[in-house]
């Protein structure tokens, strides 16, 4: 079966359809069922393009998540154990006066 016709049309609808900048920078190792070759593509919800057969009969196995998120990420649960971790203290040191 020539799947070329429908790989252009989702071609043509990943073009059109521009993901957020949270996962703009977002990069998938997929591996590829028509010719069974990895590749490393920007992720796209609609679909991930083979870069060997361009094909989108493939499967994600890795997802590499934009720098920027992964660092914000943990700033905000260093924040939150900061939080966490002075909370119990304070109220000892109310508790005392």
């Amino acid at each position: 079966m020539d799947m070329a016709p429908y790989w252009q049309h989702l071609d043509a609808e990943i073009a059109v359809t521009p993901m957020p900048q949270d996962y703009a920078n977002w990069r998938v190792d997929i591996l590829c069922n028509d010719c069974n070759k990895p590749s490393r593509v920007q992720f796209h919800i609609l679909g991930l393009k083979c870069s060997h057969c361009r094909s989108y009969n493939t499967r994600r196995i890795k997802l590499e998540e934009n720098q920027a998120v992964l660092d914000a990420r943990l700033a905000e649960t260093a924040i939150q154990r900061d939080n966490t971790e002075s909370a119990p203290s304070e109220r000892h040191d109310e508790a005392v006066q």
